[in-house]
């Protein structure tokens, strides 16, 4: 389950954004909307153009970077922040599946091309790229020294993640599943009048 989010430089928000489903004080009058002390249900609301589908799209990302579910052509038009096309994006994501945390970082360039990508489980860190340096947690993923040098380049663009996925067997209840699962399943529902 999503427990934190946030994004800096996404199209009109510069500055950091963030919203913390953990920080939740009087919910007596819906028990239903907190699960295992998460926010679980919401609305984001606001006036037109204070930036809902903006930061809704950002939430969203994810799910454009790790599945193949959600592709729009044009979704990388005007992907950074409007005031300066050379900053990254920077994602930063933690989940909460059955005790254990999950952080997920990454940034992209105004193409949306990855280029640093890191996770962090239950305080231990699983993999870090940035700078064409790579470091992974050879214990629980065990990946040659060929193929590391090989994912510190990325020259194709995949995402650690779905390279794990992909190539290392998992249990069903290990957390990349447990985060493809949650990710596949995400939904955005909007409405628009002229739509």
């Amino acid at each position: 389950m999503l427990a934190k989010f946030s994004v800096k430089n996404f199209r009109g928000f510069k500055e950091k954004i963030e919203l913390d489903l953990t920080r939740h004080s009087n919910f007596s009058f819906n028990l239903y909307a907190i699960k295992d002390d998460i926010i679980k249900n919401g609305i984001i609301y606001g006036p037109n153009g204070s930036g809902k589908s903006n930061f809704s799209l950002a939430i969203f990302d994810i799910v454009y970077h790790l599945s193949q579910k959600w592709k729009e052509p044009n979704y990388y038009a005007n992907f950074t922040y409007a005031g300066d096309q050379n900053l990254k994006v920077e994602f930063e994501y933690t989940f909460r599946f059955d005790g254990q945390t999950v952080e997920y970082n990454y940034a992209k360039n105004y193409q949306g091309l990855l280029t640093a990508e890191s996770m962090v489980a239950n305080g231990k860190l699983v993999f870090k790229r940035a700078d064409g340096k790579f470091t992974i947690d050879t214990d629980s993923f065990p990946v040659d020294k060929s193929m590391q040098r090989n994912l510190a380049d990325n020259a194709n663009n995949i995402p650690i993640v779905n390279f794990l996925l992909m190539s290392i067997p998992l249990a069903h209840d290990h957390y990349l599943i447990r985060l493809q699962q949650f990710v596949n399943g995400m939904l955005w529902f909007r409405n628009l009048d002229v739509r």
